[in-house]
């Protein structure tokens, strides 16, 4: 590797450590357990419905003080929820692949179980939500409570059930139902109606929650290039391209930024730790056009808090009806109809969502932006990968079959390159006599090596522009080894979880002793002592440290990550043979006729 490859290398470390630090780190969740169950007091704070106000009057007061006729119609009318009793959680099935289960009592999806992904210690199934925030729930204001729930219709797939805002004649139905034909997906049904003589009804805190998904257990690595385990992501109304803020940003927001996030509508959001997300928007109406989803509001509550430790926080949402002041009459009804996806982060099943939600994949970053065709080739690159592995059966060995085809499709470039560079290293002698000769004049200096250029045909740029050229495949191969969870507790050989780091053993309490990362930095080392090296001490030194920090970089990342990397590496030092050999026989040669050998190492 000559001088200008070893920039080249240097400049792709620089821009990967600037993706990752844009990327932000993130605080490590120290364990997977569901929140604590709610106190009283959260409860009575959580527990939210609606005020009932006279038209006619500019303050609230009780409905029963305001139309006590309406208010004995009401009691009688209204009866069944007067008799109500509390019910037992309901589960509805998707296949054998999750269980969604409702408790009619809040209203709300208390967790998916998902039951062909484990969680993080492997003793269960994985859980998303919990009890604390569950998902879908209604919250309103603190003046008002929900009657026990009245079960309107129930069957394998479908709950639907109605709640009495007491002390009006507001009923809420909710209906929760299997999506057929899509994944992991529910129709979530919100239908307003009174029964009675219709008032107003002040509806503009209403909200519908997301809940909550848990951290997952894992070291994220250096400066997150492991994977986002907590944000939220979502596509403005009038935009085509995702956003994500990490919890790291979350934490930071300011009441502008609330606003802000508030201000603008939605097509959808999500919420999601590293592998799994909730995911809700509109159902498409009739016209095919997508109602927004309205004033994002975002909380970062603590998670668990160890005494002498920093808290780890986890992320709640919650979106707002297009719903102010309502006034029904009977046999009116106000409703709305949303699409909640509550499992992983799987590429097809989110594209089946509709208005781009596959991109909670985060297939298309390159370093911050994001781009379609980077999207495109790490679905391609994901695509190879799931195909190899149906061949051999072992995600390892598809990750290394994958990385050989990859690097061996750009041969061609990467051997251009190095054809290139020679040539520039052929007119070295004479570029140091310029520089000696001009050394006071850049202008004559520039003029005398670019005319030095002309006379043997040789540009400049050709050694790096090939380079470059791998750089959207580089990134996106990083993007899918990092972020997908179908080698998630996938092992190979020694390594016992491709997204973990591969852990032999702990050196110490807190320190463990990974092997791969020490390959990789075997096979940097070997590399550079391989391939021609430059004069210059100071740029030695600086390749040298280079390799020292990219090992420690990789220390702590995904097992699928550093196998990658190690395996490319060595295929770098096949490929640096080969061409050595290569131009050793034919050497290469400038338009003037200038040639020379590869150095000996």
């Amino acid at each position: 590797m000559d001088k200008q490859d070893k920039v080249i290398v240097f400049i792709l470390c620089v821009m990967l450590g600037a993706y990752m630090l844009f990327s932000g780190a993130q605080q490590r969740p120290k364990t997977t357990a569901e929140p604590a169950p709610i106190t009283e007091t959260e409860e009575a704070a959580s527990t939210q419905s609606e005020t009932v106000y006279s038209p006619d009057s500019s303050t609230e007061t009780p409905l029963e003080e305001t139309v006590p006729e309406l208010a004995k119609k009401i009691t009688a009318s209204l009866d069944r929820f007067v008799k109500a009793t509390p019910l037992e959680p309901i589960s509805l099935d998707y296949l054998d692949e999750a269980s969604y289960l409702i408790d009619p009592n809040l209203g709300a999806i208390i967790h998916t179980d998902l039951h062909k992904h484990l969680n993080q210690e492997r003793d269960g199934d994985m859980l998303l939500g919990g009890d604390k925030f569950p998902a879908l729930s209604l919250q309103i204001d603190e003046t008002k409570s929900f009657s026990n729930p009245v079960i309107v219709e129930q069957t394998e797939q479908k709950v639907v059930i109605e709640r009495q805002i007491i002390g009006s004649n507001l009923i809420v139905q909710q209906s929760w139902e299997i999506a057929p034909e899509l994944h992991f997906t529910l129709f979530y049904n919100v239908k307003f109606y009174t029964e009675g003589t219709g008032i107003a009804y002040d509806l503009s805190k209403m909200r519908i929650s997301l809940g909550s998904i848990a951290p997952l257990v894992g070291p994220q690595g250096f400066f997150n290039a492991g994977g986002i385990d907590q944000a939220i992501e979502f596509i403005n109304i009038d935009d085509s391209t995702a956003t994500q803020d990490a919890i790291h940003s979350l934490l930071k927001f300011d009441d502008e930024d609330k606003s802000e996030l508030a201000n603008q509508d939605k097509k959808w959001l999500g919420i999601m730790n590293k592998f799994f997300v909730q995911l809700l928007m509109h159902a498409d109406g009739t016209d095919g056009k997508l109602t927004p989803l309205k004033s994002v509001r975002v909380e970062t509550p603590i998670y668990e808090k160890t005494e002498g430790e920093s808290p780890t926080h986890y992320i709640t949402a919650s979106v707002q009806p297009q719903l102010e002041t309502l006034v029904l009459q009977d046999g009116i009804t106000k409703e709305f109809n949303y699409k909640f996806y509550s499992g992983p982060k799987n590429y097809d099943y989110l594209k089946t969502m509709g208005h781009n939600a596959h991109q909670v994949m985060n297939y298309g970053i390159l370093l911050y932006p994001r781009f379609d065709l980077m999207r495109g080739v790490a679905w391609g690159i994901y695509w190879l990968i799931d195909f190899l592995y149906s061949f051999v059966g072992n995600y390892g060995i598809a990750i290394i079959l994958s990385t050989i085809i990859i690097r061996g499709l750009f041969w061609p470039v990467t051997h251009k390159s190095t054809v290139w560079s020679q040539k520039m290293k052929i007119l070295q002698p004479e570029m140091q006599e310029i520089r000696k000769k001009f050394q006071n004049d850049p202008m004559q200096m520039n003029q005398a090596t670019m005319e030095l250029y002309r006379k043997h045909g040789v540009n400049p740029l050709a050694g790096c522009l090939p380079m470059f050229i791998q750089i959207p495949v580089f990134f996106a191969l990083f993007n899918v080894l990092r972020s997908t969870i179908d080698w998630r507790h996938q092992g190979f050989l020694w390594i016992d979880d491709l997204t973990m780091p591969d852990q032999l053993f702990m050196i110490t309490d807190t320190i463990p002793f990974n092997i791969l990362p020490l390959l990789m930095a075997g096979a940097m080392l070997l590399q550079q002592k391989m391939m021609p090296t430059s004069s210059d001490p100071m740029q030695q030194k600086m390749m040298l440290f280079m390799s020292f920090m990219i090992s420690i970089f990789c220390y702590s990342m995904p097992a699928g990550l550093t196998l990658y990397w190690t395996v490319s590496n060595l295929f770098t030092i096949f490929q640096f043979k080969v061409t050595h050999t290569m131009l050793e026989k034919k050497p290469v040669q400038t338009k003037a006729g200038k040639t020379a050998k590869p150095e000996t190492t």
